[in-house]
């Protein structure tokens, strides 16, 4: 028989490295990548989303003052903005809209009457020639008393800060789930290796390549990565899906872990490259333990 019929029946990693176990592991590793993989897109897309608002929007609060009426200082804030160049749209904000904003402190149906609550002006920006928020802060300052521009910059620093900080903890997570997964295949592949040391070593005798017995079980490894990861992605799609359900179902309260249409596509790249890495990582340790092999 020639080496590479038995290679073909007595070289391939046995019970010893395609059990159930390991295959349950790799998926579960592979779910926990998916995971933060798509945690980490998700909150990435409502970042963009939320800081693109803010940057296209400011709020101007009017506070009671003694020099004007509440009329008067609402009324001449909005002459200063109207017809200004980069401003698009500014509106007052009625005491209903106010009172909504101030539900999840105050609650519902508490009226704003004898309440120091500032009126507010919601202005949206031309995006194309915003204008210079600085000099009209200034200018509806001076003009204005009890006026103040906010243009949520420190809120957008603080989103984007937390963001970054979420993200790198879902880098953190893949890098932990590859490292994971490289020690397992070295693990199983050193125990296959020892279940066949003797078919090896025949193999060797009859002038079988440490290459071509590497390539019995990176290829083992490459079908069984893919199996385990595909499991592990697909279980993750679910709990995304019922993750979206309950999200919907929370009246807004739930953050929204929806994807962008092309997310899925990235998300492929979890089965891809847990097969990449199980298969590199299993011809590197076959050779480094035979190169080892007297």
């Amino acid at each position: 028989m020639s080496a590479r019929a038995v290679a073909r029946h007595a070289v391939l990693p046995g019970r010893t490295t395609a059990g159930v176990p390991l295959t349950a592991v790799m998926a579960i590793m592979s779910y926990l990548a998916a995971l933060a993989l798509a945690a980490a897109l998700a909150l990435n897309h409502a970042t963009e989303a939320w800081s693109s608002n803010l940057a296209g929007a400011v709020t101007i609060q009017i506070r009671p003052d003694e020099q004007m009426s509440p009329d008067a200082q609402r009324d001449g804030v909005l002459a200063l903005l109207e017809g200004r160049a980069g401003i698009a749209q500014a509106r007052a904000l009625a005491n209903a809209e106010i009172a909504q904003l101030l539900e999840p402190w105050l609650g519902k149906g508490v009226g704003l009457d004898g309440l120091p609550v500032p009126q507010l002006i919601d202005v949206t920006l031309d995006r194309g020639a915003p204008a210079d928020l600085s000099a009209l802060g200034e200018e509806i300052a001076t003009k204005i008393p009890g006026a103040t521009l906010d243009d949520h910059r420190s809120w957008n620093e603080r989103l984007v800060r937390f963001s970054d900080k979420l993200s790198g903890i879902g880098l953190a997570v893949l890098a932990v789930t590859a490292l994971a997964t490289i020690a397992i295949v070295v693990f199983a592949t050193r125990s296959g290796l020892a279940a066949n040391r003797e078919t090896v070593e025949v193999l060797h005798l009859v002038g079988a390549q440490d290459g071509f017995i590497a390539s019995q079980f990176q290829r083992h490894f490459l079908i069984l990565a893919l199996r385990a990861s595909a499991l592990g992605l697909g279980a993750a799609v679910l709990t995304l899906l019922v993750v979206g359900l309950v999200s919907e179902k929370g009246g807004g309260f739930l953050p929204d872990v929806a994807l962008a249409p092309l997310d899925p596509l990235i998300l492929l790249a979890v089965p891809v490259s847990a097969a990449l890495v199980a298969m590199a990582t299993a011809r590197f340790t076959v050779l480094d333990v035979l190169a080892k092999m007297p």
